[in-house]
């Protein structure tokens, strides 16, 4: 079972998907990003979207949603710096918890500290490396950074993983999708719904209202995922 205070979940920016030919790639970027705590926050290098305040209501209701889908393993893809879910004890739900980022002494620091049998980290790229297996990937913060184009990567990897079910962040109000462009992707942010073009995925089949920005967490069932 897992210790008490280790499950954890995270962040979207550090392993967001990004080239820049100047810098070495996305590798290179994203650790200079998390070395500078470019998008650092008082609590977390992972921003103030990580916070213990603005995590507050997902923190309460994650637990029963893995309950209720009898959740024994989860991929957090990307986990960012296991800073608020570092704060929830699954340990009575969930058997294994894996971590996956781009970043490699975010990795490192993380299973130094906090890795044990049921708790582990692995870099990866979540649009183009084969993921873990796990029974639920949670993708929090994350895509509302990335082309639309490495966006349906990201989706069709969810789905070639073997995973069940994806949990991933999503503005239900928001009617019409922006891109940005492939240099800008990690860089910029936009509100984006899946919903609606050129994602077009099925209605939801729960969502956990984050209760602030607009922002909640939807669940889909990675079967009913078609990306074209």
């Amino acid at each position: 079972m897992l210790k008490k205070g280790l499950f954890v979940a995270s962040l979207s920016m550090i392993a967001c998907i990004v080239y820049n030919s100047s810098r070495g790639g996305i590798e290179a970027i994203f650790t200079d990003i998390y070395d500078r705590r470019t998008w650092g926050h008082g609590e977390s290098a992972s921003g103030a979207g990580s916070s213990l305040a603005e995590t507050e209501r997902v923190r309460q209701e994650l637990p029963e949603l893995c309950r209720e889908l009898q959740i024994s393993s989860l991929l957090d893809a990307p986990c960012g710096d296991f800073h608020w879910m570092k704060e929830i004890n699954l340990s009575d739900v969930l058997a294994n918890y894996i971590g996956a980022d781009i970043v490699p002494q975010m990795i490192a620091e993380n299973e130094k500290q906090y890795g044990n049998a049921n708790v582990r980290f692995v870099q990866a790229n979540i649009a183009t490396d084969d993921l873990p297996k796990a029974d639920l990937i949670l993708c929090r913060d994350c895509l509302v950074h990335l082309s639309f184009d490495t966006i349906k990567q990201a989706l069709r990897n969810f789905k070639r993983s073997g995973a069940k079910y994806l949990l991933a962040t999503n503005f239900m109000e928001t009617k019409e999708n922006c891109d940005v462009g492939s240099t800008r992707q990690g860089y910029s942010w936009r509100r984006l719904n899946l919903l609606s073009a050129p994602f077009n995925l099925p209605e939801p089949i729960k969502i956990i209202d984050e209760g602030m920005h607009h922002k909640s967490l939807a669940l889909w069932r990675l079967d009913d995922i078609n990306v074209s």
